[in-house]
Order: structure tokens, then C-alpha cells, then sequence
């Protein structure tokens, strides 16, 4: 998730004549500009495709809005629209060059059955040089947020894992923004339930796809990402490797730690000391026991969000029961490492990640 995670955090703008409201918002998969009258109450689309604005700006003098945005197979482009017309024009791709240069690989959407029966929105990730009559390894990411979603965006890390001869497999499962108020609520008081029930539905067809080795599969995520890959390898071991970052392990002394933490009593229902087993039952760490999966734990020491005694319970907690675990810890760097660090920490956790993966997914262990 390091440009296209999106939390739908644009700003509004009124409008040249005042009668209308300009705003961003996740729309299934992607991140479009709205207008929604004042009288009226009426919202209407303005931008088109599937893409993720990032941000925009609206002359009220010219009626006209600028604004950036990515899709797929382009990290960063930028068009302007008359908001009358309606009508994107494209002004520049900064990156074109390079990219003639670059095998990019387009994702395939790809929607499937979750829990309560529910249609999940997801997408496959094909290396460049895809053989049908080749099996591939397979890597699930899983966003953070949780209520966030995965867009209709461009994504280094996915990119090198396909690149390097992987499927990649992502979903907005239950909890993500973009589908409306009940699949975001789903989870509320609810992690690792229902979203569990649709990632693993989703890897057990694509584990049944010819070009899958169901033999080699890994899971990674960020943030509720980590958490959920924690909670995965604690309650199976289909995967042969995992990789958690910037992890939820201990959602007890997160409410302590974090700076995010006075948000969780909302989330579940009250504070933890009025519901400490419950709050344990959500914990990842509850089921470290039986945690078999090689874990590659991956956390920055200025994450503020997670803060990374999350990781070091996780870690200790393994190496006590001896299984294969690798703590790395990068120094000053935030919960934003992968979209924000110095650019020489997020090369190198691309290379770990993908070395990681590829000492367990590309041999006969």
C-alpha cells in the first residue's frame, strides 16, 4: 500500500455560484470528485474511469478543477475538467518515459462470494510474462484501515512481487470504505470475522485456479493489513510464509500505546477494562500458540500508530516457542515507512519482502 491506499479525506469546495459542494469520496474500487447540491441533496459523479484522485484543486473565477491521480499501470498523471462539461483532459504523465521502459503488469478485477454471501471486490495480479500453463506462487496483500479500501491505483510493492513471478491476490473485504455504511459496520466490534471469512473463501478458489500453486502461498499486510495476517497464520497454515507489517498483535496495550488509541472503545463497544476478554478474544496474539507459519516481522520505531512494542510482543512470544521468526526494525521511520520513509528504508524493505518470499515460495521447502 504504498500510494494507493485511500481514506477518502479530500476536502470539500463550494462551488462558483454556491448551489453545489465539490468532494472526494471511495467508490467501489476507486476515488472519485462528487457534487452534491445544497437544495436538492442530490450527488452526482464528476470524474470518470477507474482511478484514485489524490488531491484537487477549484478555481471558483473558471469554474475549473486540476487534480492528480492514479490508476492501475500509472503511478501519477494529471488532468483538468470544466465542471460544467464534465469532461476529463489530460495534461501530463510525469512518469511516461519510464514506464515504456518497465514491464507493468494490469491488474484483473475480480469479485467472489464472502461471508453472509456478500460479492467482495478484488483484483488479480499477474506477473507480466504470464503462462497459462505455468503454476505461479501466490502472495495475498491485505490493506489497512480497516476501513479503508484497496483502489483502482498503482502499487510498487505489488508490481515487484508480480514482476518477480508471483500472483498477487487483493480485496476490499468486509469493513472497507467504498460499498456503503452496512459492509463498512461489518466489521465494528468484529475484527478478523467476517473479512477472514472473505479472504480465505477467495484463496481457496484461487488455489483451485491451474496457474496457482496452492503448494506455495504467502500473506502480508500493513497496519489492520499486519493484523490480519497475524490473525490468519494463527488460525491456519496454508501459507507457507508471511510477512506482517506495522502489525496489530495486542489490542490490550494498544489502547495504551498508541496514538490512535482512544478511538478503540468506539470501535468495540467500550474500553477494555469493562471488557478485557473480549478485547483479548480480538487479539492476534491469543493464538500465537499456534502460529507454525515463518514470519518475517517488519516495524518502524517512530510508529506512533503501532507502536512497536505490538511487534516486539509478537516477536518474543514466537522466539520463546522457537518457531522461524525475523524481527526487522527500522529506526526513525513511522507507520508511513512504505509511503513516506527515506527512500533508501522503503527500497530495502521491498528487497527483504520479496527476499523473504522468495527463500520460502520459490523452492522445495
Amino acid at each position: 500500500d504504498d500510494i494507493g491506499e485511500t481514506f477518502g479525506s479530500l476536502a470539500p469546495s463550494w462551488t462558483k455560484d454556491g448551489k453545489e459542494i465539490l468532494f472526494g469520496a471511495s467508490d467501489e474500487g476507486n476515488h472519485h470528485l462528487f457534487n452534491i447540491g445544497i437544495k436538492s441533496r442530490k450527488i452526482k459523479k464528476i470524474t470518470e474511469r477507474d482511478i484514485q484522485i489524490f488531491d484537487y484543486s477549484y478555481n471558483r473565477e473558471t469554474d475549473k478543477i486540476v487534480f492528480t491521480y492514479s490508476h492501475p499501470t500509472s503511478p501519477a498523471n494529471i488532468s483538468v475538467m470544466e465542471r460544467s462539461r464534465g469532461k476529463m483532459e489530460f495534461i501530463i504523465n510525469p512518469n511516461e518515459q519510464l514506464l515504456k521502459r518497465l514491464r507493468i503488469s494490469k491488474p484483473e478485477e475480480f469479485s467472489f462470494k464472502g461471508a453472509k454471501g456478500d460479492t467482495v471486490h478484488g483484483w488479480i495480479l499477474k506477473p507480466p510474462n504470464f503462462k497459462k500453463n505455468r503454476k505461479y506462487p501466490l502472495v495475498v496483500e491485505i490493506h489497512g484501515g480497516p476501513h479503508a479500501q484497496y483502489a483502482n491505483s498503482f502499487f510498487h510493492e505489488f508490481q515487484i512481487l508480480a514482476g518477480s513471478g508471483y500472483i498477487v491476490f487483493y480485496s476490499n473485504p468486509h469493513g472497507s470504505q467504498g460499498y456503503g455504511e452496512k459492509f463498512a459496520k461489518a466489521l465494528v466490534n468484529n475484527w478478523g470475522v467476517p473479512d477472514n471469512k472473505d479472504i480465505m473463501n477467495a484463496v481457496d478458489i484461487l488455489s483451485r485456479k491451474r496457474y496457482t500453486d496452492k503448494k506455495r502461498m504467502g500473506v502480508t499486510g500493513g497496519s489492520y493489513g499486519g493484523f490480519m495476517t497475524n490473525w490468519i497464520i494463527g488460525h491456519t497454515d496454508i501459507f507457507r510464509a508471511a510477512c506482517t507489517q506495522r502489525c496489530v498483535s495486542n489490542l490490550i496495550s494498544m489502547t495504551g500505546t498508541s496514538d490512535g488509541g482512544f478511538m478503540m472503545p468506539r470501535e468495540f463497544g467500550g474500553p477494555w477494562w469493562k471488557n478485557l476478554d473480549h478485547y483479548w478474544r480480538m487479539s492476534p496474539l491469543k493464538f500465537v500458540k499456534k502460529i507454525k507459519t515463518p514470519l518475517l516481522i517488519i516495524h518502524s520505531e517512530g510508529d506512533m500508530r503501532t507502536p512497536i512494542e505490538q511487534a516486539e510482543q509478537l516477536y518474543i512470544a514466537l522466539k520463546l516457542q522457537k518457531r522461524k521468526v525475523k524481527f526487522l526494525r527500522y529506526p526513525e521511520e513511522s507507520h508511513g515507512l512504505s509511503r513516506i520513509g527515506r527512500p533508501d528504508r522503503r527500497i530495502h524493505r521491498l528487497k527483504k519482502i520479496l527476499e523473504w518470499f522468495d527463500s520460502y515460495l520459490k523452492t522445495k521447502k
